[in-house]
């Protein structure tokens, strides 16, 4: 096999998990030099961090816990910041897979990130001696107006990690009608803002969301760059009567109106309280679309998906789940002909 191109053994190293591909570097020398040679398309191992915390009998010490999943099994490992070489070791072409930032860092009573917080961070960079690659980061936003929290987690986003998705999640709704609060200076490749106010009633009207869906625009602030990679959630939370027929007729007259719709959040998930999605039905039926019905087996539930195409080759579905134990859930997602295929799953 070591007669074979360097390009096609890239490609096949690209299938191995990170300790393969690590043991298959020890087989020949043209193996470790494919390997070095293409070490940024090579697989990166996956952590999956549990906790940072300081050493009780070294305060000035700082130890994270990741387990590290592979087929079969899984191990533990406990990292000191401080332990530089043993560190950088452990984070060297590894990702977390999933950084809940306020449940890591945070204690069980204040899930604010703090100013140490922010030292840490800054400890465990200059240890690695590069960002922290993370798949999908999570943060909860008790209030976009508490400058400072959104200060540290924008230095978070900007100077100490490479992330791929993010997850805000909103407690409060200001920023529907001020949406440059969500700005980002260097925004990831995929942004899910999550508003999930339990046991609220929302301020704003469904004209006022799909005027954020549209514009995402302040007239003292401009508009807010990168829009397009964002998806709404709108969950658990109490909505007036009607909105969610009325936010539906609004959002499908926009798609059927034929203007652009490059610059719009097209990914909408709305998971109301005791909603029954079957009032949905007339509204879609009355705009052409034909639909498809299937059962879930994840779910337990039969559920619709409406579908629409306009003459530009903008499509248009709908998931339409009915009320189960996790409660009702309707999806509008917009997109191009072309990028069904890779859109379809079971939601």
């Amino acid at each position: 096999m070591t007669t074979q191109p360097a390009e096609l053994l890239c490609d096949i190293f690209q299938f191995l998990y990170r300790n393969e591909v690590e043991k298959s570097q020890l087989v020949s020398r043209k193996w470790n030099d494919v390997i070095s040679t293409y070490q940024s398309l090579m697989p990166l191992r996956e952590l999956h961090l549990s906790t940072m915390r300081k050493r009780k009998k070294h305060k000035d010490e700082i130890i994270i816990d990741c387990v590290t999943k592979l087929p079969g099994k899984q191990k533990i490992r406990t990292v000191n910041i401080f332990d530089k070489e043993d560190f950088k070791r452990e984070l060297k072409n590894c990702v977390l897979v999933q950084l809940d930032i306020n449940n890591v860092i945070g204690d069980e009573f204040d899930c604010s990130i703090k100013e140490w917080d922010m030292q840490m961070w800054e400890d465990m960079v200059r240890a690695c001696e590069q960002k922290i690659k993370v798949k999908e980061f999570e943060s909860m936003i008790l209030d976009f107006h508490d400058s400072k929290q959104y200060e540290y987690l924008i230095k978070i986003l900007t100077d100490y990690t490479e992330v791929s998705k993010l997850i805000l999640d909103a407690k409060r709704d200001c920023f529907i009608k001020r949406p440059t609060l969500l700005k980002i200076p260097t925004p990831p490749n995929e942004i899910c803002l999550k508003l999930s106010p339990r046991g609220c009633r929302v301020s704003f009207g469904y004209d006022d969301l799909v005027d954020f869906l549209r514009n995402c625009y302040h007239p003292s602030d401009g508009k807010v760059e990168g829009i397009t990679r964002y998806s709404f959630q709108l969950t658990h939370v109490e909505l007036p009567g009607g909105f969610v027929e009325n936010f539906t007729q609004y959002w499908m007259e926009v798609f059927g109106g034929g203007e652009p719709l490059d610059d719009y959040i097209k990914n909408v998930i709305l998971e109301p309280e005791d909603f029954k999605v079957e009032s949905l039905f007339e509204i879609l039926d009355a705009f052409q679309m034909s639909y498809e019905e299937y059962y879930s087996y994840k779910y337990r539930v039969n559920t619709r998906v409406y579908k629409k195409k306009r003459e530009d080759g903008w499509f248009m579905r709908v998931y339409l789940r009915p009320a189960n134990f996790l409660g009702s859930y309707i999806e509008f997602k917009i997109c191009k002909e072309e990028e069904l295929e890779i859109d379809d799953g079971d939601f």
